[in-house]
């Protein structure tokens, strides 16, 4: 009677009634049987499951598997977690009349890891992470990894420029005493200087395999300061050409990288003035830098970094070669914090740096830049052979400001800056997956300009594990 009830209307109880009966039956035979691993303490090898489990001599729930009778073995599938796989159905302790059992037994739960068991590197993690999302390397998250696009223009310092006069011709002639040595006239033009590196420009926080360039063009370079003072130049323009590689480390937890600028400068003489302002090109300071992940949301992607800028004085002390622009010139270091947040298509992401001369007559700078993009279109199909798989928009704000040396019209101070702020409107589109175009605008919003606008075009190539991450930068200014 006992036994019809269970057959025909309580299927919970059978099971609990089972998975006693069955616990106990495993405990003997684990008791017995050294080859059975307990669940509290799998082996440390990777994922192996449990040997065949024994036949169901009669209809009966094991601790693990369940097995429904006298049916064929049940096989214990392989533990999720790296433990042992579960037990097969094991024999009842009575006999209970019932159907054939139904064959292999079910995979037993995922037994818990033991202390020491399953630890992972923080880049193993991270790898394990993105590729439960989809993705095969370092950090893509929902930024996609754009760099930062920029803002920076060459920076304005006062400059002293000697023009010789024709000395006057004294009266009596020859006079009684010698005339005094004539001194040149002082002239003063508001100059850009060789400070060349900023950690937020064309860069993304987080680290890149990639090689990039970039083409920068600044218009009226520092022209309403140069009014005001009545510097003999006038209508200055800069071109910048930037070539750079970075590579990463450390299954792409941290980078290394280098980038070379090549300036030129233009210039027009004021009006009534004989002054000579040839176009002139030369190789501005070498940029070393290295960066390093420090802490990771696996789940979204958002991060924080943190590393440092070396900017040694490679190039010549007058900036882009013109001889009329002599600047102080020394080693640079530029400490930095980066971050990216990541909010589905959204992200915000940014640097704040610290640029710090080892001169001390020259400026010392505050850096801190932040970008907003939103990812307009993206291609998830890893088959595609789409030319554009992403579009993203982006804005861009960017804050300079001297810790000392301030004021951009002290004319007894030579490295007098002023603070400004400058906008960034870009829009990033990355190609065939592994290279990201940018195109960009910048416009100062904050007096004395250090220049009118400055138009911009980026270019990265991802190449390594970076090439299945897409990377959008941060412009720069």
């Amino acid at each position: 009677m006992a036994t019809a009830w269970l057959r025909q209307g309580q299927p919970a109880l059978r099971v609990v009634v089972g998975v006693l009966v069955g616990a106990t039956i495993v405990d003997s035979a684990r008791a017995d049987s050294p080859h059975l691993a307990t669940p509290q303490s799998p082996p440390r090898s990777a994922s192996i499951g449990s040997p065949q489990g024994a036949p169901g001599a009669q209809a009966g729930v094991g601790a693990f598997g369940m097995g429904s009778g006298p049916g064929a073995p049940g096989l214990g599938d392989p533990g999720a977690g790296g433990g042992p796989g579960s037990v097969g159905g094991a024999a009842g302790a009575e006999p209970i009349s019932g159907d054939a059992g139904a064959g292999a037994g079910a995979a037993g739960a995922t037994p818990p890891t033991a202390p020491g068991d399953g630890l992972t590197s923080p880049a193993d993690s991270l790898q394990a992470a993105l590729a439960a999302r989809g993705d095969t390397a370092v950090g893509s998250g929902g930024s996609l990894g754009f760099p930062v696009i920029g803002d920076q223009g060459p920076l304005a310092s006062l400059r002293r420029i000697a023009a010789a006069r024709t000395p006057d011709i004294p009266n009596p002639f020859p006079p009684p005493n010698p005339p005094n040595v004539p001194r040149g006239r002082g002239s003063l033009i508001l100059a850009p200087s060789v400070r060349s590196f900023k950690i937020a420009e064309n860069q993304s926080p987080r680290p890149q395999d990639r090689i990039y360039y970039g083409l920068n063009y600044f218009a009226q370079v520092n022209q309403t300061v140069n009014e005001r003072i009545g510097s003999p130049v006038q209508g200055m323009k800069v071109y910048r050409n930037i070539f750079g590689l970075e590579k990463t480390f450390n299954e792409g937890m941290g980078s290394v990288g280098i980038r070379l600028p090549l300036y030129t400068l233009t210039g027009n003489p004021r009006p009534g003035t004989n002054f000579s302002t040839p176009t002139s090109t030369a190789l501005g300071d070498l940029g070393l830098y290295a960066k390093y992940i420090l802490a990771l949301d696996e789940e979204t992607g958002s991060l924080i970094s943190g590393g440092l800028v070396l900017s040694p004085p490679t190039g010549p002390s007058q900036f882009a070669g013109a001889q009329y622009v002599n600047s102080i010139h020394s080693m640079q270091f530029q400490p930095f914090l980066g971050f990216i947040w990541n909010i589905d298509r959204f992200y915000l992401q940014g640097f704040s740096a610290i640029d710090i001369p080892t001169d001390q007559r020259d400026v010392t700078l505050f850096y801190n830049d932040f970008s907003f993009g939103y990812i307009l279109y993206r291609d998830d199909d890893a088959n595609s052979r789409a030319l554009i798989t992403a579009i993203a928009p982006t804005f861009e704000v960017h804050v300079n400001t001297p810790l000392n040396h301030r004021g951009a019209y002290d004319f007894d101070d030579v490295s007098g800056t002023a603070d400004n702020v400058n906008l960034t409107y870009g829009l990033n589109v990355e190609v065939a997956r592994n290279s990201v175009a940018t195109f960009g605008i910048v416009t100062p919003v904050t007096a004395p300009k250090p220049f009118d606008f400055e138009a911009l075009f980026l270019l990265n190539i991802r190449f390594g594990g970076s090439r299945q991450v897409r990377a959008f930068p941060v412009l720069g200014n």
